[in-house]
């Protein structure tokens, strides 16, 4: 079984600090990208085939939005 590693940070981290706050923290109003995208390649060696891919997922809560997609692609290799 092929296990990836992902090392994926989908927020920004440096933004917290451990002062007691007086006031609601507005998440939106520090964070500094509306979307974040990460794309993973694999390529597996010659004779090698997938057995099965997995379903991709797609989750939503209030105003944010995570998906998960696998595709399946040929490589052609030109010499």
């Amino acid at each position: 079984m092929l296990k990836p590693v992902l090392l994926e940070q989908v927020a920004t981290a440096n933004i917290f600090t451990q002062e007691k706050r007086q006031f609601p923290f507005e998440y939106m109003n520090y964070e500094t990208a509306d979307r974040y995208n990460t794309e993973l390649e694999i390529a597996l060696p010659t004779g090698k085939t997938f057995e099965q891919i997995p379903a991709n997922v797609e989750k939503n809560f209030l105003h944010m939005r995570y998906s998960l997609t696998f595709k399946k692609k040929v490589q052609i290799n030109c010499v």
